[in-house]
């Protein structure tokens, strides 16, 4: 089933425990063994694989112990630099060093011909 916004959050949390079940099961590992990997209790593997209420940490862990954890980069991709905003970030950068320039005493403006 494709996840998408039209079904329900029970049915996201059974899709995911399906997908998560198969991963382990893949790679071999029984509940015991990746529940003690993960450094959860094999309830808590349990209930996650049942499609019930999870904590993000319990399918962090989860997702580390099923050498997943990458895909949790697409879930919520960095926020990208639009191009508008790299154009103006180029029309600010500096393009020459420069120092320090020296104030002077502002002294009122003469002709220079007074005596």
């Amino acid at each position: 089933m494709k996840i998408s916004n039209q079904i329900s959050e029970k049915a996201v949390l059974e899709e995911l425990a399906q997908r998560l079940l198969h991963h382990r099961v893949a790679l071999n590992l029984t509940q015991e063994e990746a529940a003690e990997s993960s450094g959860m209790g094999k309830r808590t593997l349990e209930r996650i694989e049942s499609g019930e209420d999870f904590r993000v940490s319990s399918l962090i862990k989860l997702l580390k112990t099923l050498n997943m954890l990458e895909a949790l980069d697409e879930l919520i991709p960095p926020e990208q630099i639009s191009p508008i905003q790299l154009l103006e970030m180029k029309k600010r950068r500096k393009k020459r060093a420069s120092t320090a320039r020296k104030t002077q005493a502002k002294e009122p403006w003469h002709w220079g011909d007074e005596k």
